[in-house]
């Protein structure tokens, strides 16, 4: 499985704002579209979560004109303020 480590602790950004920069730069280094993201489970519980998974539509990452869809999941292994973004079967 291929993945990008990424790292956001700004209190300013929302975590899809976060997810959304996150996958434009896996997109930009690997030419594909990421549709999977991990994440640190207090991530989603801070934004407003349940700390279960969540799917986001990303319209800044779009593919052909329409919005990519992500998967965002907890991760107890990904550290705080990180997220690994990258494709999953």
């Amino acid at each position: 499985m291929i993945g990008l480590l990424w790292f956001d602790d700004s209190p300013q950004r929302s975590l899809k704002e976060k997810v959304e920069q996150a996958a434009r730069r896996y997109t930009e280094k690997f030419g594909r579209y990421p549709n999977v993201c991990y994440v640190h489970p207090s991530m989603l519980d801070g934004d407003g979560g349940s700390g279960q998974a969540l799917v986001l539509e990303l319209g800044d990452v779009s593919r052909r004109g329409c919005p990519l869809r992500l998967t965002v999941r907890p991760r107890r292994t990904v550290l705080r303020h990180h997220l690994w973004v990258g494709e999953e079967e």
